[in-house]
């Protein structure tokens, strides 16, 4: 039984799509306990004949924005728990298993993310490295939503990706019409679609991913970790208040 289904999205093809599937093809779970759904607006050959072998749902979207390719995703998925991924990261081997045995163990649970490796063009290691950061549990019942909010907003360095967020389905189900309108930057209606759910949240400290820095963006020019996230926190802010 399908238990969790991984969304991976894609614009345009690029190398690092290889290294992204197989991490999530490779990890030590059941492969009959987790799904892949692939969605991308580009056809090449290579790539739909690997997704066949390894049964991976490909969708091949006419949009080209980020929020409606999820939705695309959500609604041909069969996993209870939706796991994100973006073209260019990664999954540790033991990701879903860990994650799989969180959620089962905590019904009130809704929403999970765990810290994640910062690596450069090449998969090494990046000079920006890790922030030591502590595990923040958000009970509902014990925390106003107010402080739940500046607790996520203020807690979001060290865990830099969409690819780190896994949640309930029926959190995204709920707002799902919203998806049309996001065009980049979905992690904060992620955030927000959970903050404003019956459920608890986790922020762990434990790394199940790696995060993939490329030298060709903007944020190149930065020189240190914390001019990366106040960097992209300025940059995007504006981009889901709808």
């Amino acid at each position: 039984m399908i238990k969790i289904s991984v969304i991976v999205t894609a614009y345009q093809y690029r190398p690092y799509i290889w290294d992204t599937l197989n991490s999530v093809i490779n990890q030590d779970l059941e492969r009959d306990k987790y799904e892949v759904i692939l969605v991308s607006n580009f056809k090449n050959a290579e790539l739909e004949e690997y997704c066949k072998r390894e049964r991976i749902k490909l969708i091949l979207s006419k949009n080209r924005w980020i929020g409606p390719k999820v939705k695309e995703a959500l609604l041909q998925s069969s996993g209870d728990l939706i796991a994100l991924l973006e073209d260019d990261d990664l999954f540790m081997p033991n990701k879903l298993s860990k994650v799989l045995s969180i959620f089962e163990n905590d019904r009130k649970l809704g929403f999970y993310r765990h810290k994640m490796m910062i690596i450069n063009e090449e998969g090494k290691p990046s000079k920006f490295g890790i922030h030591n950061l502590n595990k923040i549990y958000l009970d509902k019942e014990k925390v106003k939503l107010s402080q739940a909010y500046l607790i996520m907003f203020k807690n979001r360095e060290g865990y830099a990706a969409v690819s780190s967020m896994i949640m309930r389905k029926n959190i995204l189900l709920h707002r799902i019409e919203y998806l049309n309108k996001i065009r980049i930057a979905p992690d904060s209606f992620y955030i927000v679609s959970s903050l404003l759910s019956k459920y608890n949240m986790y922020l762990d400290s434990e790394i199940l991913g790696k995060y993939r820095f490329q030298k060709v963006s903007a944020s190149s020019r930065l020189t240190n970790f914390n001019q990366f996230v106040n960097y992209y926190a300025e940059k995007y802010k504006y981009q889901c208040l709808d």
